[in-house]
């Protein structure tokens, strides 16, 4: 019965999923996908669009945003997560490593 609660309390986004929204969501997520890339030694522009999209002082719309990561924020406005974000943390984040 533990086994669960350690995989919610492992993963980052059960953390700030009731108090980060909008366009700091799409910022933290990509930030942290730049950062899980890295460990897997790839490079990637999520880390320079996340620090881009951190200082928009305007709400984002989910066609309007433009960027090398525009397909990865409208994903995220729309479902508050993203599919490479999640595959990376069920690879690179073993259930209940981090608490």
């Amino acid at each position: 019965m533990r086994a669960p609660a350690l995989r919610a309390a492992a993963h980052p986004q059960a953390t700030f999923s009731d108090i980060i929204f909008g366009p700091d969501l799409v910022a933290l997520l990509l930030q942290h996908i730049s950062a899980l890339l890295a460990v897997e030694g790839r490079s990637s522009p999520n880390g320079k669009e996340a620090a881009r999209i951190a200082r928009v002082s305007l709400p984002l719309q989910l066609g309007a945003h433009e960027g090398p990561a525009a397909s990865e924020g409208r994903e995220i406005l729309a479902t508050a997560t993203f599919g490479l974000y999640e595959r990376l943390m069920e690879t690179l984040v073993p259930a209940g490593s981090v608490t």
